[in-house]
């Protein structure tokens, strides 16, 4: 069976995107329009059944590197409104709605995140990874989305979990970081979880 990065990362996605739609206020709507969404999932699927490992390795970096202009693109569209005073305005990047970008940014980041723990050798592109990992992730936190916050949260304590659980309690310090350097109206839906 394979346990290479791609099939740890595969499940934790898969459970993230669940739970992401069970939190929220519609739950069966959620996971009907989460069906496009879905297929984002199946890009790694894809390269997670690839014989030649080289190729699969550059697919992934391909998907990884679409996903960090989208990011870019996101940064440039969200500084210009803030700089406007449009302070309530979340990162869309290049997709219709702030939900949509949350969900496929979650995705991405735990994708990337597989990649750090456990890619060694030939799979691993060990800065290329990294840089990755963070730029998609404070894309992923301007979001403002509770539920793509919430399934990214799960994922990685899954994928932590199985890497080196020792490590687990670095994940709250980790949240704790982001949400004290988040904007405001950000922190405030991420801790209006639950409440509403």
């Amino acid at each position: 069976p394979w346990v290479r990065p791609l099939a740890w990362a595969t499940l934790a996605l898969a459970g993230a995107w669940l739970l992401a739609s069970a939190t929220s206020a519609t739950p069966l709507a959620s996971l009907f329009k989460a069906r496009k969404l879905w297929s984002i999932v199946l890009v790694f699927v894809l390269a997670d059944r690839m014989r030649d490992g080289a190729r699969a390795r550059k697919f992934v970096t391909f998907t990884f590197a679409a996903g960090t202009v989208t990011s870019a693109i996101g940064f440039l569209v969200f500084a210009i409104r803030h700089a406007r005073g449009e302070w309530e305005e979340p990162l869309k990047g290049v997709f219709s709605t702030a939900m949509t970008t949350g969900n496929v940014l979650a995705t991405l980041v735990l994708a990337a995140t597989a990649f750090v723990l456990f890619a060694r050798g030939a799979e691993s592109r060990r800065w290329f990874d990294r840089a990755a990992w963070a730029t998609l992730l404070a894309s992923l936190l301007l979001t403002f989305r509770r539920g793509s916050y919430l399934g990214w949260v799960t994922g990685t304590f899954a994928l932590v979990g199985m890497r080196k659980a020792r490590f687990l309690w670095l994940v709250p310090i980790a949240l704790a970081v982001a949400f004290a350097v988040m904007p405001r109206s950000g922190r405030e839906r991420a801790l209006a979880t639950g409440r509403d």
